[in-house]
């Protein structure tokens, strides 16, 4: 092959591969314009962060004030307005999830399986009770009582005043689990629960008996990491109808009466957490 011959072949390996690599230009993006603007009100330092990178702490703006839980122990009052420091409150334990308050009373959960009851007015702790497992998600509150999950699967409600468990209930745990639990919520005389088997269950507030339950996450797949179905994400009702997630996207209205579904439809979901890591997971 002459000099010339292999220039050419060479030229043209060059210019194809050129336009292989060519992309077609993209349209100038349209500028985008706020309709409303933000500007900072106030900022106040606390003495630690809101839980885990898995475990987000909640706060809770009541009455004029924001009340939560550092993973320090602390728990604070902060005025809404001017985030002026109403209260902290240094305490002995780790919380795992933020906190619930019911007037004067703050109430959460740890790692070492205590859910503890704090009065805002004395600054001190009211009552602790050792549960089965680590509580990884605020508890709900409801006619003087208590609903909290632990990892385990099991589900509490206890007497606000005094801590005593008054029932409990179980869902057993397949072999692979998310790590969390969701939120139990209390609404029109039930507790409401999703679990890590996928389903989501009604029980009477009153006596433990179990009113419905219904299978948003259905396992499916051959592997275990396939099957995972979890219920971990927050559960939320209105005008009659609770509304769930489960950890493989499948997303579920139901009648709070009845457990009946109303419409079921399959959305992919990503949890920050979940996100950073690269893996698929529920909001």
């Amino acid at each position: 092959m002459n000099k010339s011959l292999l220039f050419v072949l060479l030229s043209a390996v060059l210019v194809i591969q050129g336009c292989s690599n060519a992309r077609p230009a993209l349209e100038e993006l349209p500028k985008i314009e706020n309709k409303i603007g933000f500007k900072k009100a106030w900022r106040a330092g606390v003495d630690g962060n809101f839980g885990e990178s898995s475990e987000r702490f909640n706060l809770v703006a009541e009455d004029g004030s924001l009340y939560f839980a550092t993973d320090e122990g602390s728990l604070y009052e902060l005025g809404q307005a001017k985030g002026n420091k109403i209260r902290v409150i240094p305490t002995e334990y780790t919380p795992s999830a933020g906190v619930t308050r019911n007037g004067d009373v703050l109430y959460f959960g740890t790692y070492d399986a205590e859910l503890v009851a704090v009065s805002l007015e004395s600054r001190s702790v009211l009552w602790e009770k050792k549960l089965s497992s680590e509580v990884l998600s605020e508890v709900a509150y409801a006619a003087g009582k208590l609903a909290v999950q632990t990892s385990d699967g099991w589900l509490s409600v206890l007497d606000a005043g005094t801590g005593d468990i008054l029932w409990r209930a179980k869902e057993d745990l397949p072999s692979l689990t998310v790590r969390g639990t969701s939120a139990p919520i209390i609404e029109e005389g039930k507790v409401i629960a999703g679990f890590a088997d996928g389903k989501l269950n009604a029980y009477s507030l009153q006596s433990g008996a179990l009113l419905w339950s219904y299978e948003v996450g259905k396992p499916e797949g051959r592997y275990e990491i396939e099957r995972l179905s979890d219920l971990d994400g927050r559960l939320v009702v209105k005008d009659g109808v609770v509304y769930a997630i489960a950890y493989n996207g499948t997303l579920a209205a139901l009648s709070i009466d009845t457990g009946r579904p109303l419409w079921q439809r399959s959305i992919a979901s990503l949890c920050r957490p979940c996100l950073e890591r690269g893996i698929a997971c529920r909001s």
